[in-house]
């Protein structure tokens, strides 16, 4: 065998040996979003159905997937923990109509200067849309209410997954922390009549 061939074959198996002794990478470990700590809405309805009406495409720019929680599972959640149906006729259906996160490139430093500095390299759009509309048991629509939500937050070129994946969890936990600010301030105004009370 040759000199230069031994050498090649010596190098790869060193290469082999140098992977297989690399750790795995920690994931962050994140908390769970809830909202069990907050008293339930109670609506004057027999049944309460929660639609997710998301149609995500998994292709860019949209990352939404990629999520450590989605805002479309955190939209859901929130549902879950903080409606009730307390009443005999009626129904409530929570339709998450839109939910998602677009990664939009941003312009980087050039030339000598751009060696030097770290800039910010993406920014996540990202769109909550719900409606919580009341139906009678014949059909005909009798209330609801809508939140449009947006948030955005930019993510530095020099980010670790672990760092980007924490900035994508805050962009979910803002997206779910407007929604129940949101839907505490209208629902009272556009579905009170069907709220009842504590």
């Amino acid at each position: 065998m040759s000199l230069p061939s031994l050498m090649r074959r010596s190098l790869a198996v060193c290469l082999v040996g140098l992977a297989s002794c690399t750790l795995p990478v920690e994931r962050p470990d994140f908390p769970e979003l809830t909202w069990t700590h907050l008293p339930p809405i109670t609506l004057d309805v027999a049944e309460i159905e929660i639609i997710d009406a998301t149609q995500p495409t998994g292709a860019s720019p949209h990352v939404e997937h990629l999520f450590p929680l989605p805002p479309a599972k955190a939209a859901e959640r929130w549902a879950r923990d903080r409606l009730r149906a307390g009443g005999t006729a009626n129904r409530a259906r929570f339709i998450i109509q839109r939910a998602e996160v677009v990664e939009v490139g941003l312009r980087q430093t050039e030339g000598i200067s751009g060696v030097f500095t770290k800039d910010q390299s993406e920014r996540y759009d990202a769109e909550l849309g719900v409606l919580l509309e009341i139906r009678s048991d014949a059909g005909p629509l009798l209330g609801q209410v809508t939140a449009e939500l947006r948030k955005s937050r930019t993510v530095r070129e020099d980010a670790s997954l672990n760092e980007r994946e924490s900035i994508w969890f805050a962009i979910t936990d803002d997206l779910a922390k407007l929604l129940n600010a949101e839907m505490e301030r209208t629902m009272p105004q556009y579905l009170g009549r069907w709220i009842q009370a504590r």
